[in-house]
């Protein structure tokens, strides 16, 4: 099990917040978000179908297909995004990469892990889609830029 989110995770973030950005009675096209995002259409192709599976997006196949939010941005949690992509779990893993980490035998950073997970669990269950894109509409251009090295 991989540490932390994936990038995958964070570009279905990124996906989702740009169809927040749109107009919500339109399909976008995967192409168009791919270019817009910074994501490897292929990538995003396959993004969408568990996105779609999660019920957070409706895709539609032919001309004028796409997809747009399955729901309003405001009822689609942080947490579920990244559920969606990384699985339930995508907390779990040690902090320091252990194998053997747990209650019985913990790392150096478990304790203060587990209460730093919690707090993040109940954050990405607060945090909308909604809230996400209007600091994107608030922020600075170049903030908002995808970085093609992380």
């Amino acid at each position: 099990m991989s540490q932390g989110i994936s990038r995958a995770a964070q570009y279905a973030v990124r996906t989702l917040v740009h169809l927040a950005l749109g107009r919500p009675d339109a399909a976008s096209p995967v192409k168009d978000i791919a270019e817009a995002e910074g994501i490897p259409p292929h990538f995003l192709a396959k993004l969408v179908g568990k996105l779609s599976r999660a019920g957070l997006v409706d895709a539609f196949k032919g001309p004028g297909g796409g997809i747009r939010l399955a729901q309003i941005p405001s009822k689609i949690k942080l947490r579920q995004v990244i559920e969606a992509v990384d699985g339930p779990d995508f907390l779990a893993a040690c902090f320091l990469g252990l194998r053997t980490c747990s209650d019985e035998q913990p790392c150096a950073m478990h304790e203060n892990w587990k209460v730093l997970r919690t707090r993040l669990a109940a954050d990405f269950d607060r945090i909308t889609i909604a809230e996400l894109a209007a600091s994107a509409r608030r922020a600075p251009p170049a903030a908002s830029t995808p970085d093609a090295g992380s």
